[in-house]
């Protein structure tokens, strides 16, 4: 079992297809319409918004994405 799917068997199915379709639009750089913000303090991190889910990501010049962090909004959600 892969580390995204560990993270993916805390949320419901809801919110598993909520992430799962964030993460095709990341990866295949749609990003119209998605809630995205730099995080404050870092060069290339990221997060995306969905409702109450948040996914952390960081993107390279190479057009690379990387998943950091996928969790519900918390007071922990930003501690990377």
């Amino acid at each position: 079992m892969t580390k995204l799917e560990k993270v993916l068997k805390r949320f419901n199915e809801k919110e598993r297809k909520q992430v799962k379709s964030l993460i095709k639009s990341l990866i295949k750089k749609r990003l119209t319409g998605l809630d995205i913000k730099k995080l404050s303090g870092y060069k290339d991190i990221f997060r995306v918004r969905k409702n109450n889910l948040r996914v952390v990501y960081q993107t390279f010049s190479s057009g690379k994405v990387i998943i950091i962090k996928i969790d519900r909004r918390s007071d922990t959600t930003y501690n990377l």
